[in-house]
This record gives C-alpha cells, sequence and structure tokens, in this order.
C-alpha cells in the first residue's frame, strides 16, 4: 500500500499531502496474487 500512496503521490502535482507510517504491518506488503483464469477461458 505504501508504493502505491507514492505513485499517487507523484501523479498529483502540488500535493502538500504525505505518507505516514499506521505503526502496523501490512500483511498485504509484497502480496503477490495468483489467479487461475482456466475457467474463463473455457
Amino acid at each position: 500500500m505504501k508504493q502505491l500512496a507514492e505513485i499517487i503521490l507523484s501523479l498529483v502535482p502540488g500535493s502538500n499531502s504525505k505518507i505516514e507510517n499506521s505503526g502496523f504491518a501490512d500483511n498485504q506488503e509484497n502480496y503477490k496474487a495468483l489467479f487461475d483464469i482456466s475457467k474463463a477461458k473455457e
């Protein structure tokens, strides 16, 4: 989520927003989703 926030901030010119750590670990950081689309292909 941090990386997403950094991307968004880089796309918003003149933003005064800043990214702050919540103090909690993000369980989905570095998570790579793997989806099976074989049924959709059928």
